[in-house]
């Protein structure tokens, strides 16, 4: 079976989606950054093999949480 593949940022306010913050602000982008990787992940195949990549390298305990 194929493997999905997913690069991430880790969901760090001020990391991630960083131009659309300038205009809405850290803490909304943040909100908006979760909700689209969220909306994102549902619609994979139920049966797919994920991998899920991130950044930066220390971001694991975030994203095993996430």
């Amino acid at each position: 079976m194929p493997a999905i593949l997913i690069f991430l940022k880790a969901p760090r306010k001020g990391l991630v989606k960083t131009r659309l913050a300038a205009q809405v602000g850290k803490e909304q982008a943040l909100r908006a950054y979760r909700s689209l990787v969220t909306r994102q992940c549902a619609a994979l195949p139920q049966a797919s093999q994920l991998e899920v990549h991130y950044t930066p390298h220390d971001a694991r305990p975030e994203m095993q949480q996430w």
